[in-house]
């Protein structure tokens, strides 16, 4: 769980600071999330297994397959959709919380 978050961690402030407009020197594939999620489940079989906000408005989510590909997507307020990492060998781990001092 904690080599989950810390990956996730590192793709959100890496997206975060891209640069915009045109200076930006990466081109990220973005469009609606239905498109972005209709394509990875029709092209990879990629379901969505976790979903974040993060502090800046963005929601965070994370598609796997079966067979372990990745992707991660980050969608703005506004609802436009990027691409942010894709990978091979997904791993998921089962959640481990901190338990509760009161008890």
């Amino acid at each position: 769980m904690r080599n989950c978050c810390f990956v996730l961690g590192i793709v959100v402030i890496a997206f975060c600071g891209l640069p915009s407009g045109a200076d930006a020197q990466v081109s990220l594939p973005c469009g609606s999330r239905a498109t972005m999620a209709a394509t990875l489940e029709r092209n990879y079989k990629e379901t969505p297994i976790s979903v974040g906000l993060a502090n800046d408005g963005n929601v965070v989510e994370v598609f796997s397959s079966a067979a372990g590909s990745w992707t991660i997507v980050v969608t703005n307020p506004a609802g436009r959709s990027c691409l942010v990492a894709a990978g091979e060998a997904w791993q998921p781990l089962p959640p481990v919380f901190p338990k509760d001092a009161s008890s």
